[in-house]
């Protein structure tokens, strides 16, 4: 009875020790399962976080692209706005110069002409005045020619007067 007591005995502690072990067998497994679950969870966790921030990456190299493209487009507008107006400002100022050119133009040739007139009515009251002198100068040659002939005249006749005297001699 002591074998079978002692058997049973050994029988029943074998026993335990397997339910002990199979307790911490299934324990382990059970936490080596958890463990396995939290760093597939971590990991899990990872690659979305990777993801999301290579995700969110690949947004803000998109938008700063899409700005970049953005500015570079308004600053060929401002460009083609500048060189537009810069024309047309050029243009105007072609225009007034012109303008001032025909001006000027119209001043000189205005002023040519009163200059040109000044000269003719000049020369007008130069030839004038000759005319008038040239008058003047007839007329004292006339007066003087006519003086030279009553004296003459005189002088004819006090000689025919003396030729008379002579002839009555």
């Amino acid at each position: 009875r002591i074998d079978e007591a002692r058997i049973a005995l050994e029988k029943r502690h074998f026993e335990e020790k397997q339910k002990m072990r199979k307790l911490l067998s299934d324990e382990a497994s059970k936490e080596l399962k958890q463990r396995a679950m939290k760093e597939f969870e971590i990991f899990e966790r990872y690659q979305q976080k990777r993801q999301q921030k290579e995700k969110e990456l690949n947004e803000a190299d998109r938008l700063k692209r899409e700005a970049h493209k953005l500015a570079i487009e308004e600053c060929r507008r401002n460009q083609i706005q500048y060189l537009k107006q810069k024309e047309e400002v050029e243009k105007k100022m072609g225009m007034l110069y012109t303008e001032e050119r025909n001006r000027e133009h119209q001043l000189q040739l205005e002023f040519e002409r009163q200059k040109e007139a000044a000269k003719r009515q000049r020369n007008a009251e130069v030839m004038k005045a000759q005319l008038q002198q040239c008058n003047e100068n007839a007329q004292k040659r006339s007066l003087e020619k006519t003086g030279k002939l009553e004296e003459d005249q005189k002088a004819i006749e006090k000689l025919k007067g003396e030729d008379d005297l002579f002839n009555e001699f």
